[in-house]
């Protein structure tokens, strides 16, 4: 990359900056190649998520997270962010090399709730209900 060069901030910005309806995304997203990275409050991600995103909170370590869970920094990526947050987002991403957002959910969640499609939840416990339950039910 110090070869050849960055991209400048404003085409970085520019690429990602756009927002996708409910169905545009839902057909966008149907590309294998795509991960869907959802930056919301793992709390807020676990009362409803879309089927196949990645969630990596901005609140969170998020430089980190990105590098250790997503290692091609050539992915491309469609974001799901609170409303607003979409720029900050993708100048977070740039910071640490993955340039390559290609756009956003507009409405976010809200918007695929709203149009009536599923989504998927995800019951988050503490580390003595796990025990608790791994001791009552051992896995073997």
């Amino acid at each position: 990359m110090n070869i050849k060069g960055y991209e400048s901030l404003d085409e970085v910005l520019d690429r990602a900056k756009k927002g996708y309806s409910v169905s545009e995304f839902k057909e966008i997203m149907k590309d294998p190649l795509l991960v869907i990275l959802d930056t919301r409050d793992p709390e807020d991600f676990a009362q409803g998520f879309i089927k196949g995103s990645v969630n990596i909170g901005l609140n969170g370590n998020f430089a980190q997270w990105v590098g250790e869970m997503i290692s091609d920094i050539k992915q491309k990526f469609l974001l799901i962010t609170y409303p607003g947050k979409e720029q900050e987002a993708v100048i977070r991403l740039s910071r640490v090399g993955y340039y390559y957002a290609i756009g956003y959910l507009e409405g976010g969640v809200q918007a695929c709730c709203a149009e009536g499609n599923d989504i998927d939840t995800v019951e988050r416990i503490g580390a003595s209900v796990l025990m608790s339950e791994f001791h009552s039910d051992p896995i073997i």
